[in-house]
């Protein structure tokens, strides 16, 4: 063939590509994609599968009857090079599974991109791995099957892009509808080609970012359904109501992928166990004094003597106050933290004893002024800590009846007072947020919160996504393998298979004992009522659910992608899409008429009564927000899965950070506020106290990555974890 020939094979299509692809596995989709990349102008192709043409393949593969019996692979190669010689094409023969490493990582290390195209799990779990590796980009296309479905009618592209948010192959579970498996058994030739042809576009995007094909990659939305030529199936029918295509997002699995590294709430494991019990009180550091001037003698003069009587009452005001610190951290802290509280006590009763008999007085006696204002503020230090402790041993009448009586669970009542249905009475009673914060801090923060050791309530060690508690007798968890354990009065049963087919059952929400919700990754929702589960799918079966949240029984919000969706009188609404750039990531309804709802990147959503959502508002611009807890519609926290939190009060945002219990990062997981003012965090394996002002810093409770945390009081939380386990902490 001569070079002038050869070079009007794209006469009418000028677009210089180029580019080299590896497919493995040239069956049905392998071949139809092969030849159509080699039309494409991909100039290198190599094709790895081990089995030959059977007569059954004939009617959806390239190969036809004159190639049944020879090797799938070397064949299609000779059969593109010779028809189409611009694409260069090699076959091997053989088992991918069975090359040894080095071979596979050979034939991975030589091209751009890599094709998974077996119908092997197996075999296309060790390609994601040795492209994650080695930073390779990767493509998986599959057709889907299913008893309501037409076998290869349908089906799905996944890319991997290493840097793209997303999951990979391994980490890519249960998001396609319900009913839908992968695997066609069936299907024809032009079937397999439309989604054959979708996936070679793809292809051509990924490898050509200034190309037209590049309109097929949707940022964020890392698979593509696609559906062949004739109308759809009833139970798909919905998926492609706007066309035969559309990008949809996967979402990043709850735990840590250990392929990929990708995960929606980061949970590394810690090198050891620390057993300790509840969170430390913060303690105020003592301000800096000023560097002392000479004077003379120790008791030379009045002013003198007022000089030291002023270190002396400071010194013994300021000790009243740690003492009333202490009072609060000693209850569930360790026997080295403890140490640690009393060294400091020490060291500031002797500093202020040397001070007051030293001879380097921190006042300049000849100013009058100075001296006079020191010993002032050393008698009100004096008196404000003679009030602190005296307070902390009686109490105001508003903290001595918070501790002496168990808050009430008020439910809320839809269009009644803004109260939690986990929400403790003391915080609906008159005055604002804030001012019942600060009647609860004293005695919050005076409680011993003693921390249970971890008990194993799901045997198999799957990894619990969410807890809801809206009683201290009754709590309602579920885990990673579809299955939910209910806690009644001292006792949790075993797991209840909810979703018959496994899927991670990603969020619940009880409003009360008799009825909960959960949410799976795809568009099923399950409902619990009276002991019962059952199935309640949304309309969009595409609408990859995030979150839910349910204020009252048989009322609940639950946020997909980008569209919010309400349950209401038995059945889902439609959805409304809020907005197209950010993914919904969390929502808490403390009532039926107020919502806030979180995004990945730091913006929080807020519905108030007429149905409409506002602007999005930043917190924390690109950071994920992971979690919200709102008891309240004028009180609400919003954590990263870092160390930030972000606090509401009346509509104003404020932050906060927490500190780890090594120091570090508090690697926030989750947060539960079952009043206002009053909050309890999980990190990796600490738990965070917050009191209406501060977090305290973090105590280490166990190891294996809290995920999930819900309070129905001030008195009793519940976590879980990673592994199976809950843990709970009470009043003392």
């Amino acid at each position: 063939m001569t070079e002038s020939s050869e070079g009007r094979f794209f006469a009418r299509d000028d677009r210089p590509r180029g580019g080299s692809v590896l497919i493995i596995g040239v069956g049905s989709v392998g071949s139809y994609l092969a030849d159509e990349l080699a039309y494409l102008g991909i100039r290198l192709l190599s094709l790895v599968d081990k089995e030959n043409l059977a007569d059954e393949n004939i009617i959806r593969h390239v190969l036809k009857k004159p190639d049944v019996g020879k090797p799938k692979a070397t064949t299609l190669a000779k059969e593109i090079g010779a028809g189409f010689p611009p694409c260069t094409t090699k076959g091997l023969d053989v088992d991918f599974l069975g090359l040894d490493e080095q071979d596979q990582l050979g034939l991975i290390n030589q091209v751009d991109l890599v094709v998974g195209a077996t119908d092997n799990d197996d075999c296309q779990r060790r390609i994601n791995e040795l492209c994650i590796r080695t930073a390779k980009p990767a493509v998986y296309p599959a057709f889907w099957s299913g008893e309501n479905i037409i076998d290869a009618e349908a089906g799905h592209v996944l890319r991997v892009i290493p840097g793209e948010s997303g999951p990979c192959y391994a980490c890519a579970r249960n998001w396609l509808p319900r009913g839908v498996e992968v695997g066609a058994l069936g299907g024809n030739g032009a079937d397999i080609r439309v989604i054959s042809d979708v996936a070679a576009k793809i292809i051509i995007g990924i490898l050509h970012p200034d190309d037209i094909y590049e309109s097929h990659i949707e940022e964020g939305r890392t698979a593509t359904i696609v559906h062949a030529l004739y109308p759809p199936s009833d139970s798909i029918a919905h998926l492609f109501a706007e066309g035969n295509t559309r990008p949809v997002r996967v979402s990043l699995p709850p735990n840590r992928c250990p392929i990929c590294g990708g995960q929606a709430t980061p949970l590394p494991r810690p090198a050891r166990v620390i057993q300790l019990t509840g969170p430390v009180a913060a303690r105020p550091t003592p301000t800096p004094v000023p560097t002392p001037s000479p004077t003379s003698t120790i008791w030379g003069d009045f002013s003198g003597l007022a000089v030291r009587t002023a270190w002396l009452l400071g010194t013994i005001g300021l000790l009243l106050i740690l003492i009333r610190i202490d009072q609060a951290a000693f209850a569930g802290s360790s026997s080295e933290q403890v140490g640690f509280l009393v060294f400091i006590d020490i060291a500031v009763v002797a500093f202020g004893l040397f001070r007051t008999f030293s001879d380097n007085d921190f006042a300049d006696r000849s100013e009058p002024a100075v001296t006079w204002g020191a010993l002032a503020g050393a008698v009100v230090l004096f008196f404000v800590g003679i009030g602190v402790l005296a307070a902390s041993q009686s109490g105001t009448p508003a903290q001595a009846s918070s501790s002496s009586q168990q808050p009430t669970v008020a439910p809320v009542v839809p269009g009644g007072s803004a109260s939690s249905s986990a929400q403790p009475a003391e915080s609906t009673a008159g005055g604002s947020p804030a001012a019942n914060a600060s009647s609860l801090s004293p005695a919050a923060s005076s409680l011993s919160q003693d921390w249970s050791s971890g008990q194993q309530v799901d045997s198999n060690g799957n990894y619990f996504t969410s807890i809801s508690c809206p009683t201290v007798g009754f709590c309602m968890a579920v885990d990673y393998a579809g299955y939910a354990y209910t806690y009644t009065d001292g006792t949790w049963s075993s797991g209840q298979q909810v979703d018959s087919n496994g899927a991670t059952l990603l969020s619940v929400s009880c409003p009360d004992t008799t009825f909960c919700a959960a949410i799976t990754s795809g568009a099923t929702a399950y409902i619990y009522s009276n002991g019962d589960w059952s199935s309640s799918s949304l309309e969009d079966g595409a609408a990859n659910l995030t979150a839910i949240s349910c204020p009252v029984a048989g009322y609940c919000v639950a946020t997909g992608d980008w569209t919010i969706y309400t349950y209401s009188n038995g059945a889902w609404g439609t959805g409304d899409e809020i907005q197209e750039q950010n993914y919904f990531t969390a929502i808490s309804c403390p009532t039926t008429s107020f919502c806030i709802a979180t995004d990945d990147n730091g913006d929080v959503y807020t519905e108030a009564g007429d149905g409409s959502w506002s602007a999005p508002q930043s917190l924390d611009n690109g950071s994920r927000l992971t979690e919200i807890s709102c008891p309240s519609t004028s009180f609400c926290v919003a954590i990263t899965q870092s160390d930030a939190a972000y606090i509401d009060l009346d509509g104003a945002w404020s932050s906060s950070s927490l500190v780890g219990a090594d120091g570090g990062a508090a690697n926030l997981t989750a947060v539960s506020c079952p009043t206002a003012g009053y909050c309890v965090a999980t990190g990796i394996n600490s738990a965070y106290l917050y009191t209406g002002s501060s977090w305290s810093p973090g105590s280490v409770v166990q190891a294996n990555g809290f995920t999930a945390v819900s309070c129905p009081t001030t008195r009793f939380c519940m976590a879980a974890d990673g592994n199976g386990n809950v843990f709970s902490y009470s009043e003392s």
